[in-house]
């Protein structure tokens, strides 16, 4: 793993494997560039696979909150223009797919290719479902602490009696970040929209909806209608995690997308 010291001072880890047009990876809240190994190796035979730890997660710097989807952005592409790259492809899952939008919205010609996975255009708290959601976590992890927090993600991401493995990774991974770093990346999402911005991002897009994800397709679809060049692929018998859980069907999904806009 390399380090860049960014000119807002945030010392950010990141992974670069393989070679060719650099293409972004940006993980989900409580994950790190870690949870792309499904990813990297598939994607660096193509690529040059940039996977950061957003600014309080994984071994990047955790300044005090709190945080906001636009510093993230902001910190990926001072990341990008410290290692001398113009403009990339992105790819983000969850949290890191408001950041991917955040960042196509702010600086459209920098994207390439935008893909977003399980991530709607908006997070604004409109249903009483999406509002205990939210509440469920701040309660949890304030009174119970993150290793219990984990143990009722990873159940629900990961169900399936062949996926114990998973479960068990996930919990680790999950359970080992500290507590305040990951309310403030929790507190970043409520409210962050980039619906009233889709028009902007005029590069190819690609929403990545698993059947069984926390939001409904219909709320990527959205998305989908109002970006210029957007298209929706829905991933079977798939939840939340959908680059852990279906990474053969994922990495060709997004290959296929990806190398179908050419250089």
């Amino acid at each position: 793993m390399a380090v860049a010291e960014l000119p807002n001072g945030l010392r950010m880890h990141y992974r670069d494997q393989g070679q060719g047009d650099p293409l972004v990876l940006l993980h989900g809240l409580g994950s790190s560039g870690l949870d792309w190994e499904h990813q990297i190796p598939a994607f660096a035979e193509h690529y040059q696979v940039i996977a950061p730890d957003l600014r309080g997660s994984g071994d990047s710097d955790k300044p005090r909150g709190p945080y906001k989807v636009g510093q993230f952005a902001d910190d990926v592409w001072q990341l990008l223009d410290t290692l001398g790259i113009p403009s990339a492809r992105l790819v983000g899952l969850s949290m890191g797919g408001a950041t991917a939008f955040e960042m196509a919205a702010r600086q459209p010609d920098r994207v390439r290719a935008l893909v977003v996975v399980n991530c709607p255009p908006d997070f604004s708290i409109t249903s009483l479902r999406k509002l205990l959601e939210v509440a469920m976590r701040l309660v949890v992890v304030q009174c119970l602490g993150m290793q219990r927090m984990a143990t009722m993600i990873g159940d629900r991401l990961f169900p399936d009696a062949d996926q114990a493995e998973l479960r068990e990774t996930f919990v680790q991974r999950y359970g080992a970040n500290r507590k305040r770093e990951y309310l403030w990346s929790l507190r970043s999402l409520p409210g962050w929209s980039v619906t009233d911005r889709l028009g902007r991002i005029d590069c190819p897009a690609l929403m990545v909806a698993a059947a069984n994800d926390y939001t409904p397709v219909a709320e990527k679809q959205v998305a989908v209608d109002a970006l210029p060049r957007g298209e929706l692929s829905v991933v079977d018998n798939s939840r939340h995690a959908t680059p852990i859980d279906s990474p053969d069907r994922f990495n060709s999904l997004v290959l296929d997308f990806l190398q179908r806009q050419g250089a």
